[in-house]
């Protein structure tokens, strides 16, 4: 008779003693209680952004990363402060805007040095510097705002057809979009604004038309990116129909790229306004307040008083960061490729 009992095993052990080993834990209970632990390795590979007990959305991890970016909390800090010159420019103004009850102190060669009553002097018209720069702040916000929504909803419209159908409409609303792209977005606002006339809606048309195509490009690239993801073919699978998926899925994960663009465009905008003052078609009252008017008003005075120019531009040149620091910051916030 043969024994059975495994030559490594002590003499008196008993053959139940050993079967009677307890089952491995379920390795879902084991994770929740803390038993399996995360490959240190693998944390360091993937870093703080990618693993998050608690589970971070897209946009309040890329909040996390402004707060941390110092150009974020520039462009931030300088956009603030121009919405709120903006907003409040009868408060912070010392005086009403165009007014010319100083007229009398200007002479064609000179102009009265900087005083108390008027910081930053006054303009060719007897109009204090200081009050045309904070409401010329109002004119550009509004105009520059409103431009960009209304190339926002145009390229929206244009680039969700496009990115839905597919197909011939695809075709046929790119090739409108690349003739657009194909004339300078200057040239082509300064032909619309031409032919609509000197008003502020003409300016808003005329500026919105350049940006229209650039969000439909973009917005078009953003959902066939889109439509190639797994979560979409398994919406297919489950039998949704296009316009569910379209508009609850593919559409609402597409916009981050164009909101970001927006931001960008809006610094476009304030220099395209002031572009067009500049060249004769920007607002036709003269009692309204625009930098880029302000530039044309000081062109006699530039070798006598170049302050008339160096401030109106300064505006520009500052707004204009602002904006593009904060949507830099925002793309690459949102960029996974980006984060570090």
């Amino acid at each position: 008779m043969t024994d059975d009992r495994n030559p490594n095993l002590p003499d008196d052990t008993d053959i139940a003693d050993v079967t009677d080993v307890p089952e491995a834990p379920d390795l879902a209970v084991a994770t929740s209680v803390g038993m399996l632990e995360r490959p240190p390795l693998l944390e360091e590979a993937m870093g703080d952004d990618e693993i998050d007990e608690e589970g971070t959305s897209l946009w309040k991890g890329a909040f996390q990363r402004l707060i941390r970016n110092p150009s974020a909390i520039l462009g931030a800090v300088i956009v603030t402060l121009f919405v709120l010159v903006a907003v409040f420019a009868p408060v912070l103004a010392p005086y009403e805007p165009a007014g010319s009850q100083w007229i009398d102190q200007i002479t064609p060669y000179s102009l009265p040095p900087f005083s108390p009553e008027h910081p930053l002097g006054l303009d060719p018209f007897g109009s204090d510097l200081l009050t045309q720069l904070i409401f010329g702040a109002r004119q550009s916000l509004i105009i520059g705002v409103v431009s960009t929504l209304l190339g926002l909803i145009g390229g929206a419209i244009l680039g969700g057809l496009a990115g839905a159908f597919g197909g011939w409409v695809d075709v046929t609303v790119m090739r409108l979009v690349d003739i657009l792209l194909s004339i300078p977005s200057l040239l082509l606002a300064v032909s619309v604004a031409a032919v609509m006339g000197r008003q502020p809606l003409a300016i808003m048309v005329a500026i919105a038309t350049a940006q229209v195509p650039i969000f439909a490009r973009l917005l078009r690239g953003s959902m066939m990116a889109e439509t190639r993801k797994d979560y979409v073919l398994a919406s297919w699978s489950l039998g949704l129909r296009r316009r569910t998926i379209t508009m609850s899925h593919v559409l609402p994960n597409s916009l981050g790229p164009v909101l970001v663009q927006a931001t960008l465009t809006l610094a476009t905008a304030i220099i395209e306004v002031a572009a067009l003052s500049y060249l004769g078609l920007g607002e036709a009252d003269p009692a309204v307040a625009e930098w880029g008017r302000m530039l044309v008003k000081a062109q006699d005075r530039l070798q006598s008083a170049p302050w008339l120019t160096f401030f109106p531009g300064l505006c520009i040149a500052v707004t204009a960061l602002g904006f593009t620091l904060l949507g830099e910051s925002l793309r690459e916030a949102l960029d996974p490729k980006s984060r570090r």
